[in-house]
């Protein structure tokens, strides 16, 4: 033996196909059921003989094999077409020529196959050395030409018959007859081309296609559940059935009746043969419906002790061949749960047009079409028109398109809370709504409206607005506030210091101090007082700014004049560091705005230019105009710079960043902070490009106010 591929292959198929035949038998008890199995019977012998077959290398063996898979083989057609019959419930089924041809068929072909006299059935066997193993090939003669005809008619017939089966099957089972007819065409197709020679050489791939077909049908039976045994009509019919069903004769007597009947209506096996009218005496309702020949459909009413249920009557006759009454059916369909949900309904729908009538915000409801069915007076002031209008408008019309867009968003689940500004008619102004809709969908969860809430919110996002923004301010103060603290905690804590520590000095060393060391002295606290008076004038301007804002006086005035001005209050320091200032305006440029103010802002602007400047640098004021409303200064040094991700930063007192200056002097962050109030309080803007290493130029732009002798 050589095991290959093909042996494992065909083993599990066969292993499988065994496996689903017993399953199949043993728990299904139909007659299509046990042909069924005996077709997965029939291919697991098949492909366990052919396992053996293809792992054989001896032509004996292999021929011992090849003759014991026509075990499979004979059987396997005619279990199938069996088969056929009873899952297409075909009549000949029942018949015993065909079931003797049937049974008979495979006994004699195996028989044959097996003895193959006189060579009719196969000749000239031989082995052939495939790839993966000895495989038997023969000349097929006549009767195995009458058998493989047999075979493929066989299936073909299955096929007919199923092919009618599903012209008149309903569509579930259409599903299940197409999944049966497609593995049914798959060993019709293989054994087509295995005729023809177009399979692989020394391979049978019929094993394989009959295991596929037998997959494919047993998960469409499975998943049907086709053939598992049906209860007894009667019991289908009657006891499963939930409303009572009662049976009469032609004397309208009790003949039969079903448990809900017994249930339901309390009629025993004692009421069998009496009048149906001595028993249904109590339900005038009921009774009266027999009183007629035609059939009935009625909805009426009855009660049992003191309870009432509602029922849909059906009263029908029953006929023979000849359409004689032979009786009548009387079903009934108990319908009071529909009945009492329809009864709530109507008085929740009463109780809830007095909500909406009555409710503080707008209430519409809409059918699935957009159609206004209900809206309340508020609906009526929001929109600005009647109700009488309204009713029957279709929102879906409205002339803003945003209205139609929140019932399809709505509608389609996507969301359904909306917060929109709408024109009214009423008020002929802009409207804040509060749009909320809720779906109605009936009991099968088809949609057959909206309702929606309309809430007014326009004074109260006013209110909202006004909050925030006060809200905003108060942050912003806190923020300021906590940093102006810090700056005082930080900034005066330097000079107050150096003036505590030199006057200590004096008084401890008054007897050992020189006259330069004096003199030093001296100048340091100079420095530190000219530091302090710059902070405190800063912190005062910025006080007055907060609390009510300052006194803004406006006149024209020399830019070139007032930047002389502050070189003379900062030349001591600029020559201490040994910084030129250099004035570059022109002297007959004017601006007008509070001099004051400018002044504070320049002041500011070349002091950071000094402290931030290495000695022996240059601090360069220069202005020029800006077409013909403004004038821009510049205020340039070549000192340390900014880093660039700081520059949005040193105009806010709520950012910090402070730096000393490149021979220690303190920094607080303030005086950009009064820079920029100053200069918005004079219509104007300022800003500034640096580059770290090279230097800063901060520039500022005031309305110019005249040029002389321009």
């Amino acid at each position: 033996m050589s095991y290959n591929v093909f042996f494992i292959l065909s083993m599990f198929a066969a292993i499988l196909m065994a496996v689903m035949a017993y399953i199949t038998y043993i728990s299904r008890h139909e007659s299509g059921a046990k042909s069924f199995s005996a077709t997965l019977g029939g291919i697991a012998i098949y492909a366990f003989f052919y396992a053996f077959q293809v792992a054989a290398t001896d032509l004996d063996s292999i021929i011992t094999y090849f003759k014991l898979s026509y075990i499979g083989i004979s059987l396997l057609p005619s279990a199938f077409l069996y088969f056929a019959l009873c899952y297409t419930h075909s009549e000949y089924r029942h018949s015993k020529v065909i079931k003797a041809f049937i049974y008979l068929l495979p006994a004699v072909n195996l028989t044959l196959a097996v003895i193959n006299p006189g060579n009719l059935y196969f000749s000239d066997i031989h082995s052939l050395k495939t790839s993966s193993h000895v495989a038997i090939q023969f000349n097929r003669e006549i009767l195995y030409w009458i058998y493989s005809a047999y075979i493929f008619g066989s299936i073909t017939i299955s096929i007919i018959l199923m092919a009618k089966m599903y012209l008149l099957a309903s569509t579930p089972h259409k599903t299940q007859i197409m999944m049966v007819m497609a593995g049914t065409l798959v060993p019709l197709v293989l054994y087509f081309f295995f005729l023809l020679e177009l399979t692989p050489e020394g391979i049978d791939p019929h094993p394989f296609a009959f295991t596929i077909t037998g997959i494919f049908i047993a998960i469409a039976l499975s998943r049907h559940q086709f053939l598992i045994l049906s209860p007894p009509a009667r019991s289908l019919l009657f006891d499963t059935v939930p409303g009572p069903i009662i049976i009469l004769d032609q004397l309208n007597r009790i003949t039969d009746y079903n448990s809900a009947a017994r249930e339901i209506l309390g009629i025993s096996d004692q009421h069998y043969g009496i009048p149906a009218q001595d028993f249904l005496y109590k339900w005038n309702e009921l009774s009266n419906l027999l009183l007629t020949d035609k059939h009935v459909s009625q909805e009426i009413q009855l009660y049992f002790n003191g309870d009432v249920r509602y029922f849909v009557a059906n009263i029908s006759n029953l006929s023979d061949r000849r359409k004689n009454k032979m009786g009548s059916l009387m079903i009934f369909h108990d319908i009071t749960k529909e009945k009492k949900s329809e009864l709530h309904l109507r008085d929740t729908e009463k109780k809830l047009r007095t909500i909406i009538e009555n409710a503080p915000a707008g209430v519409v409801y809409f059918n699935a079409s957009g159609i206004i069915q209900i809206a309340n007076e508020n609906f009526k002031r929001i929109f600005g028109t009647n109700q009488e209008k309204l009713t029957g408008y279709n929102l879906n019309q409205y002339p803003d398109p945003r209205v139609k867009e929140m019932i399809d968003l709505t509608f389609q689940g996507i969301r359904n809370r909306f917060d929109i500004r709408l024109f009214s008619n009423n008020s002929f102004s802009d409207l804040d709504l509060d749009i909320h809709i809720e779906v109605i969908k009936n009991d099968k969860g088809d949609i057959e409206g909206g309702l929606g809430l309309i809430s007014d919110t326009t004074e109260m996002k006013k209110t909202q607005e006004q909050i925030e923004n006060q809200n905003r301010q108060l942050k912003q103060v806190n923020h300021e506030k906590d940093r102006l603290l810090s700056i005082i905690a930080h900034d005066l804590r330097g000079p107050i210091s150096a003036f505590t520590g030199l006057t200590d000095m004096m008084i401890s060393e008054v007897d050992n101090i020189s006259k330069e060391e004096l003199k030093g002295m001296t100048h340091s606290i100079r420095e530190a007082s000219v530091a302090l008076s710059n902070l405190l004038d800063n912190l005062l301007e910025w006080s007055v700014l907060q609390r009510h804002g300052a006194e803004i006086r406006k006149n024209a005035f020399s830019i070139h004049l007032l930047v002389e001005k502050i070189f003379q209050q900062l030349i001591s320091t600029a020559a201490g560091k040994g910084i030129r200032l250099v004035n570059q305006t022109h002297p007959e440029l004017y601006v007008f705005a509070d001099e004051k103010m400018v002044g504070t802002v320049l002041r500011n602007l070349i002091s950071n230019g000094i402290k931030f400047t290495h000695p022996g640098g240059e601090v360069n004021i220069s202005a020029k105009l800006n077409g013909h409303d403004d004038v821009v200064v510049h205020v340039k040094d070549n000192g340390i710079g900014i880093p660039s991700d700081k520059l949005m930063t040193i105009f806010s007192l709520t950012q910090k960043y402070r730096t000393p200056g490149t021979e220690g002097e303190p920094s607080s962050g303030l005086g950009l902070v009064l820079c920029r109030e100053l200069i918005r309080q004079n219509n104007g803007e300022i800003w500034v490009t640096s580059l770290q290493g090279k230097g800063s130029e901060f520039s500022f732009s005031i309305p110019v106010a005249t040029v002389a002798g321009s």
